[in-house]
């Protein structure tokens, strides 16, 4: 039996980090609450190549958890027009739900 690389059951976001994932009410809460969800899609729909699509709207549809950090969010800020402090303020509210 090989030992188990314990490095890769280190966390991705330190325990200080504000942005704590969110769970998937508090995302689309957050998304719906702001008026984002219609624009959200559309951009997903707009994704020329068909694995990068079915993969970013998998993630969307089935994501036990929303981290800050992925790349998918942060394009999708982009792509609503949000700046990071925005979205940051944003996260943080999404955390109270």
């Amino acid at each position: 039996m090989s030992a188990v690389n314990l490095s890769l059951l280190t966390p991705l976001v330190p325990a200080s980090n504000p942005y704590l994932p969110l769970k998937p009410y508090q995302f689309w809460g957050a998304v719906r609450a702001t008026g984002h969800e219609i624009d959200l899609h559309a951009w997903v729909d707009t994704i020329a190549d068909p694995v990068q699509k079915g993969i970013a709207s998998a993630m969307l549809e089935f994501s036990l958890e929303f981290r800050r950090d992925h790349p998918l969010i942060e394009a999708a800020r982009i792509h609503l027009g949000m700046t990071e402090t925005e979205l940051n303020d944003l996260w943080l509210w999404g955390l109270t739900l």
